[in-house]
C-alpha cells in the first residue's frame, strides 16, 4: 500500500487524491473480483473443457500471476521516468507518517 500511495502526489492533485485512490482500488477489486468468478465457474464445469478439477486450479492460479504481472506493468512503465514531489514533512518521522 505505501508503493500505491506513493504513486498518488504524481497522478493527482491534493483536492484529487481521495477520488483517484478509490476509483483505482475499486477498479482493482472488480477486475479481481471478474477474474475469481471466471475461474470458479472454470472450476465449476471443469468437465466441460474435458479436464480435471486441479487442472483447471492451475490454470487459475496462471491466470491470476498473469493478471497481476499484467496490470503491474501498466504503471512501471507510465510512472516510472516521473519526476520526484516534495512531500511535506517536518516533524519526527514516525509521528509525521500519523499526520
Amino acid at each position: 500500500m505505501v508503493v500505491y500511495n506513493s504513486f498518488l502526489p504524481q497522478i493527482a492533485g491534493r483536492d484529487e487524491r481521495d477520488r483517484v485512490s478509490s476509483i483505482g482500488w475499486a477498479v482493482g477489486y472488480i477486475g479481481g473480483g471478474l477474474l475469481l468468478a471466471l475461474n470458479v465457474a472454470a472450476v465449476s464445469g471443469a468437465a466441460t473443457f474435458g479436464m480435471s478439477a486441479g487442472e483447471i486450479a492451475r490454470w487459475s492460479i496462471v491466470s491470476a500471476g498473469v493478471s497481476w504481472a499484467g496490470f503491474t506493468t501498466i504503471p512501471l512503465r507510465q510512472l516510472r521516468n516521473r519526476p520526484a514531489v516534495a512531500g511535506e514533512g517536518g516533524g519526527p518521522y514516525l509521528l509525521d507518517g500519523f499526520s
